[in-house]
């Protein structure tokens, strides 16, 4: 008797293990229409600095670390968090049914001692070509790109067309005030090397050019009760495509 009251436990755990990583490939494989998310009103207030660590490559994801986070302080709605890490990746989203390219994923903790609460905020990024390369005058282009302005925007023109928004931005913009390409512009990015994770140089990323995005945003998408997806923010094709390039693998983060 105890033998068989032990394989029907074997048994049903086989199952629910099966189960479940169908469920899992089913949420890699899926895409989610963020707009048909539900939405809701958030005030923040973000005052982060710059960080300076590796910036590595573990295939999925491009990502920092933050060293010390009680400088990068957050509220959301009157609760405090830290920023402790950033990365970029592969998405497998929708915005208004079109694919967005790549995300940029903020991570955050709060380190009351009370409270177990993480917070994770994602930002679309919207890859436009414009403004034109010309006015990003100390990128370098990597990834073979052409050095090439018209060349290179011609080789882009399916990026342009498959991950373009096309939200707010068919226009010229202000770069400093509504853009990534600051954060991100003239960074060496790691090439991922075949092992778990590839370490990259050590980087200054100067997060407080997020200050006024992020303090800007009113409302959010809610993915999960504590994962909150802004509005796309655009980004320069020339810059995307040095991250997109070295990224292998579209990615669904377990958060």
């Amino acid at each position: 008797m105890y033998k068989i009251i032990t394989i029907l436990i074997l048994f049903i755990f086989i199952i629910y293990l099966y189960f479940n990583n169908n469920n899992m490939e089913n949420m890699t494989n899926s895409t989610i229409e963020i707009t048909l998310l539900p939405k809701c009103k958030k005030h923040f207030i973000c005052a982060y600095k710059s960080n300076t660590q590796s910036l590595n490559n573990d295939n999925k994801t491009i990502y920092q670390d933050i060293v010390n986070p009680f400088i990068h302080p957050i509220t959301v709605n009157t609760i405090n968090y830290n920023l402790t890490k950033i990365q970029l990746f592969k998405s497998n989203y929708l915005w208004h049914g079109k694919p967005v390219g790549l995300m940029l994923q903020l991570t955050h903790i709060n380190y009351n001692p009370s409270s177990t609460n993480n917070f994770i905020l994602l930002i679309p990024i919207d890859i436009v070509d414009k403004p034109i390369i010309n006015n990003i005058e100390t990128f370098t282009p990597t990834n073979n790109l052409d050095s090439d302005k018209e060349d290179s925007i011609e080789l882009f023109s399916n990026t342009i067309s498959q991950y373009n928004l096309n939200i707010l931005y068919n226009k010229p913009y202000d770069i400093n005030k509504i853009s990534l390409n600051t954060l991100f512009n003239n960074i060496e990015i790691t090439q991922y090397n075949g092992y778990t994770i590839t370490i990259g140089k050590f980087i200054t990323l100067h997060l407080c050019i997020l200050n006024p995005i992020i303090n800007s945003i009113n409302y959010v998408y809610i993915l999960e009760p504590n994962i909150y997806i802004c509005d796309p923010i655009p980004m320069n094709i020339f810059i995307s495509n040095n991250i997109f390039n070295n990224l292998f693998n579209n990615s669904f983060i377990n958060y």
